[in-house]
């Protein structure tokens, strides 16, 4: 059975994946013993809050489509599935990104790590993007796979720098 999302389904998920992705750059933080590359990394964490403000208004501004009775158990097993696939990926959203990290990276690798993380959350959008079939929620998840985008950028911007 091939299965179709709505927007405010994978929100839901953006949200939890930026949870994650903060997460990640705040023990990437604790690994550190440089202050300045500490509070870069706190500095993307925030990044990644504002992300998450921002899908959460993008989800105040849909709603979610009304289910019967007889299909919420369906419902809850799609956000069930979709957790399990987000957990089940190396990508920013995984709550399993973190122990990537060793604990002796530069802020070099870190970002090298980031940027591949971002590429497969990126992957990860455009196959969810298949699975929607309302053009609404289509230009939604394309603003999603913006941001995301958006994060890359930053990341090899900070890694140029480095240079």
């Amino acid at each position: 059975m091939e299965e179709h999302f709505d927007a405010y389904e994978i929100l839901t998920l953006a949200q939890s994946m930026e949870d994650n992705a903060v997460e990640f750059y705040e023990n990437a933080c604790k690994m550190q013993n440089k202050k300045k590359e500490c509070d870069f990394l706190l500095k993307l964490a925030a990044m990644e809050k504002e992300h998450k403000e921002l899908y959460a208004n993008m989800q105040s501004r849909i709603k979610k489509a009304s289910a019967a009775p007889a299909d919420a158990e369906i419902f809850s097993d799609i956000d069930l599935y979709l957790k399990a696939v987000l957990d089940s990926q190396s990508m920013e959203g995984s709550q399993f990104a973190s122990m990537l990290l060793r604990g002796d990276e530069s802020l070099r690798e870190i970002l090298l790590i980031a940027i591949d993380l971002e590429k497969e959350t990126i992957l990860f959008y455009v196959g969810l993007k298949d699975t929607v079939t309302e053009a609404e929620d289509k230009e939604i998840v394309d603003k999603i796979i913006q941001e995301e985008k958006g994060h890359i950028v930053t990341l090899v911007g900070e890694l140029r720098n480095l240079d």
